[in-house]
């Protein structure tokens, strides 16, 4: 009969534990230096598996323009998605991505209740500002978005190249070991 052994606690488990608390919505907007928020909502209830972010509203294209050596320039920063920005609020962003190798279709499948493909906005929001907060680029493989360009062409994001991070575009039937679909939910008031 084989021994169970306690699990050692994880110290980087730990120190995600010590980092889950979100950034101020006040300290985002001072980061990428714009104004607002005026009265930010508190927190939602933090749920597992997913970090959760105050996102700004900011374009792909401002971010680009307020953190430059952040991002490769493809000309992809011209299309529609790249232009466009919404309200400030708090989102929840799965950190594990959706199965890479299968069709934008499979995987859309296996998304939980409640999940939806990221805005391409939304996850460069999130490691820009994971970079700006912690010093770290985020290893990850490419993650398909909501998002497509004008040619009908799904848009993918990540990781960080030698040249930052990469923006760029993929059929919906590609199948790559390296393209997974990222998933965001909207997060419970608490």
């Amino acid at each position: 009969m084989a021994k169970s052994r306690a699990k050692k606690p994880d110290p980087k488990a730990e120190e995600q534990t010590k980092k889950s608390e979100p950034l101020d919505p006040k300290a985002v907007h001072e980061l990428f230096s714009i104004p607002g928020p005026y009265e930010p909502p508190p927190p939602p209830i933090p749920t597992k598996g997913y970090v959760t972010f105050w996102d700004a509203g900011c374009s792909i294209q401002t971010l680009a323009k307020k953190q430059p050596k952040l991002f490769s320039l493809p000309e992809l920063l011209t299309e529609r998605f790249a232009k466009d920005s919404d309200s400030w609020r708090w989102r929840q962003l799965r950190l594990e991505p959706i199965e890479p190798g299968l069709t934008f279709a499979d995987q859309e499948k296996l998304l939980a209740t409640g999940d939806k493909p990221a805005v391409a906005r939304e996850l460069v929001t999130f490691l820009v500002l994971h970079f700006l907060t912690t010093g770290e680029k985020l290893e990850m493989c490419r993650w398909r978005c909501t998002d497509k360009v004008e040619s009908g062409r799904r848009v993918i994001v990540g990781p960080f190249g030698d040249f930052g991070l990469e923006i760029a575009n993929v059929s919906d039937l590609w199948k790559s070991p390296g393209i997974a679909l990222s998933a965001i939910c909207t997060p419970r008031k608490k």
